[in-house]
C-alpha cells in the first residue's frame, strides 16, 4: 500500500511540475495523513523543488496552529466550576382534590389561618368579627377575607369581610381618597386587617393593613462571586421558538462567544432558574397547531432534555418549574414535570425539578419561583397592574403574601394546605408568563420577570401583548446587582438595578 501511495504522490507532484527528494518522500509517507501533507506542500511550496526544509516549515505551522487552539481553549476559565453548589429544595405536596365543598372550606380555612397568624404578630390586638358589634363605640382591628368588593353610587367602596365564624359589611368612605386608593388594590379572597368602628350596622374602615413582607431589609449579598441566570417561556416546539438566539446564549455560557469581559460574566454563572412554559405544549390556545414545529409532546421534551443535559455545563445547576403550557395540570398549584416525560432530567445531577410555585435555597438565597398564571387575575382586578409591568404584579403578590389569591379566574385546585401562601420572605422572586422583562427591588426582595425566548404569536398580538424576547436577566450574588444580557440584537450587557 505504501509503494502504491508513494507512486501516486510522486506522479501527482511531477504532473504539477514539482520534484521531490527521496528523504522528503519518506517523511511524507511516515506522516499520519500523507495525502493531506502532500496537498499542503503543493499549496505552500515557493519553488519547483520540495525538500525537507519545506516539510519542516509545514510541520512548524501545524504545531503553531495547535498551540493557538490550545491557548484559545484555556482563555475561558469557569470561576463557578471551582465553587461548590449549595442547594436545598423545599418541596411541598401538590394534592389532587375532588373539588368538593369540604375541599374548598379546608383550603380557604388554611389560607385564613396562615395569613391571620402573620397579621396577629403586629402589636395591635385583634377583635373577632363576631364580637365587633359589641364594641360599637371604639376603634378596633379585625381580620377578614374579602368575599365582595364594589364601588357604590356615592363613591364609597363596599367590602364584605369573612372570618372562620361569621361575616360583616364594611365601608371605605368616599372622602378618604388615600384609603380609597388602597381599597382599589385589594383583591377578592385575599386576607387583610382593617382598623375601624361600627356605625349603623356598618364597619367604617379608616385603615387597611395587608400582611406584606418585612420592611427593614436590603438586597442580600454573599462573598462568593457567582451569578444566577433566569429563564422562562422558552416554548420549545413552537415555530417561533428563537433557537438561534437560544443557541447563542448557550454558547456564551460555555465561553465560546463574546468579548473577554462577556466571557468573564459567563464564567460566574452557577445557577439557572427556569420559571415555566418550557415547552409550547399542544392545544393550549386557538390556532396553536399552525404555529407548532414539533407536534409530538414527548419530542418537545426530548429537545428540552438535550438542551439541559448536553448543552449546559455540569457545574451549572438548573432549577425548573412548569407553566400553563407544560404537560402537567393547568390549574395552580402545579406539580413538577413527571419522570416519565423527562427521565434524563431526573437522572442529571445538576437538574432539579419543582412544582409551581416552588421554593429553593441556593447558596443561602431563598428563591420563590412561580410561573405567573395568576397575572391575568391581578391585571383584571387591580387597575395599576398591566402585562407590560409584571413587576407590579410581583409587588402585589408579596404585599398580599399570596401568588394566586383570587378564586374564580385562572383555575385553582383546592387542597388541604394552601401552598400558594408566601409564608417566608424570599430573597429573589422569579416569574414568567408575561413574556416581558421587568425588574424591581421591593423591600429588599429582588423581583425578576424573565421575558421569553419566543417571538410574538398571532394570538398574543390580538391580546395586545408586547414581548421582549431573547433577553437574559442575571443577578450578581456578590454585588446584589441585576443585569440584562441581550441576545435579541448585537451582544450587550445592561445594568438594570
Amino acid at each position: 500500500m505504501r509503494c502504491l501511495e508513494a507512486e501516486d504522490i510522486v506522479k501527482e507532484l511531477e504532473e504539477k511540475g514539482f520534484l521531490i527528494s527521496p528523504r522528503t518522500l519518506k517523511l511524507i509517507l511516515n506522516a499520519e495523513n500523507p495525502r493531506e501533507v502532500a496537498d499542503k506542500l503543493i499549496e505552500q511550496a515557493d519553488g519547483f523543488v520540495i525538500d525537507v526544509a519545506e516539510l519542516e516549515s509545514l510541520e512548524k505551522t501545524k504545531v503553531e496552529s495547535k498551540k493557538e487552539v490550545i491557548v484559545e481553549k484555556t482563555l475561558f476559565h469557569a470561576i463557578a466550576k471551582d465553587i461548590e453548589a449549595d442547594i436545598k429544595l423545599i418541596e411541598k405536596e401538590v394534592q389532587t382534590g375532588e373539588g368538593t365543598v369540604e375541599d374548598f372550606v379546608q383550603y380557604f380555612r388554611n389560607r385564613y389561618e396562615k395569613i391571620s397568624a402573620m397579621l396577629r404578630k403586629r402589636a395591635v390586638p385583634i377583635t373577632r368579627l363576631l364580637d365587633v358589634r359589641e364594641k360599637s363605640n371604639g376603634k378596633v382591628r379585625v381580620i377578614g377575607m374579602l368575599s365582595e368588593k364594589r364601588l357604590t353610587k356615592n363613591g364609597h367602596v363596599f367590602i364584605r369581610l369573612e372570618d372562620l365564624v361569621t361575616s360583616i359589611n364594611a365601608l371605605v368612605p368616599a372622602n378618604n381618597r388615600e384609603l380609597i386608593a388602597k381599597a382599589e388594590r385589594l383583591m377578592l379572597d385575599e386576607v387583610a386587617a382593617f382598623d375601624g368602628r361600627m356605625s349603623n350596622g356598618l364597619f367604617i374602615i379608616n385603615e387597611i393593613i395587608e400582611p406584606d413582607i418585612e420592611s427593614m431589609r436590603t438586597v442580600k449579598t454573599i462573598d462568593d462571586d457567582i451569578i444566577f441566570a433566569m429563564l422562562s417561556d422558552l416554548h420549545i416546539g413552537s415555530k417561533l421558538f428563537m433557537k438561534d438566539n437560544f443557541g447563542h446564549m448557550l454558547n456564551w455560557l460555555k465561553g465560546r462567544v463574546g468579548s473577554e469581559k462577556d466571557k468573564q460574566i459567563a464564567s460566574r454563572v452557577k445557577y439557572i432558574t427556569i420559571a415555566g412554559d418550557i415547552c409550547d405544549g399542544i392545544g393550549i390556545y386557538p390556532g396553536q397547531e399552525n404555529e407548532l414545529e414539533i407536534t409530538d409532546i414527548y419530542k418537545q421534551y426530548e429537545v428540552l432534555e438535550q438542551y439541559l443535559v448536553e448543552e449546559i455545563p455540569e457545574y451549572i445547576h438548573v432549577v425548573l418549574i412548569p407553566g400553563n403550557h407544560d404537560a402537567v395540570r393547568n390549574a395552580d398549584p402545579q406539580p413538577k414535570l413527571p419522570k416519565e416525560l423527562v427521565p434524563r432530567l431526573y437522572e442529571a445531577e445538576n437538574v432539579h425539578l419543582l412544582g409551581s410555585p416552588g421554593w429553593a435555597e441556593l447558596h443561602g438565597f431563598k428563591l420563590l419561583l412561580y410561573h405567573g398564571t395568576s397575572l391575568a387575575d391581578f391585571v383584571s382586578q387591580l387597575p395599576h397592574v398591566t402585562f407590560e409591568k409584571p413587576e407590579l404584579f410581583m409587588e402585589e403578590a408579596l404585599k398580599k403574601r399570596h401568588v394566586h389569591p383570587y378564586f374564580g379566574g385562572k383555575p385553582v385546585i383546592p387542597q388541604n394546605e394552601d401552598i400558594m401562601v408566601i409564608e417566608e420572605t424570599p430573597d429573589i422572586f422569579h416569574t414568567g408568563e408575561a413574556h416581558h422583562n421587568a425588574y424591581c427591588v421591593y423591600r429588599g426582595t429582588v423581583c425578576i420577570s424573565s421575558g421569553t425566548w419566543q417571538e410574538t404569536t398571532e394570538y398574543q398580538t390580538k391580546q395586545g401583548h408586547k414581548a421582549t424576547p431573547a433577553i437574559l436577566p442575571i443577578f450578581e450574588a456578590k454585588t446584589g446587582r441585576i443585569k440584562s444580557i441581550h441576545f435579541d440584537r448585537e451582544f450587550s450587557v445592561e445594568v438594570v438595578k
